[in-house]
């Protein structure tokens, strides 16, 4: 009796071992998934951040050029309003392009909110390759971003 009793004793501890080892695998992914979020949350407020300078970028252009619009239907003599008709189309460009900026930024953080919502680790490593894309293109916005107010100060 107390060998079978002795042997249960052991096949619970060796249960109870494993139990425990599995516990400290999982507080480990537990952790590296939890990184992993934190990650992603930077980069979602980086993005909305983003996204709502170059939507306010594109509301100031958008403005302006209603206002040079204006300003070029009230010209008298046809020089002057050549000049302007180069820069209204020369914002009217930027502006598309910003209006495409914005757009995209838009579908990219809504791929992002999506991907961060998800509890499957593929979907977080998915959101992670998203996420290391979208932050190596923040810089490359914001110069592309300036470079718009760059052309108008050029044409004055």
């Amino acid at each position: 009796m107390k060998d079978q009793e002795t042997i249960k004793v052991q096949y619970f501890n060796e249960i109870l071992k494993m139990g425990q080892e599995n516990i400290k695998v999982l507080e480990s992914d537990l952790s590296e998934e939890r990184e992993k979020r934190q990650h992603l949350t930077s980069a979602f407020t980086a993005i909305q951040k983003s996204l709502q300078v170059n939507s306010e970028e594109f509301q100031n252009s958008k403005s302006e050029l209603l206002c040079l619009y204006k300003e070029i239907q009230s010209l008298p003599r046809a020089e002057g309003r050549e000049q302007f008709l180069v820069a209204y189309n020369l914002l009217l460009r930027e502006n598309s392009e910003l209006e495409a900026k914005v757009s995209k930024l838009a579908q990219e953080l809504e791929l992002l909110k999506h991907c961060s919502v998800g509890d499957r680790t593929a979907n977080l490593m998915t959101s992670e390759n998203a996420c290391e894309d979208l932050v190596s293109k923040g810089p490359l916005l914001e110069v592309e971003a300036v470079s718009p107010s760059e052309d108008r100060q050029a044409l004055w």
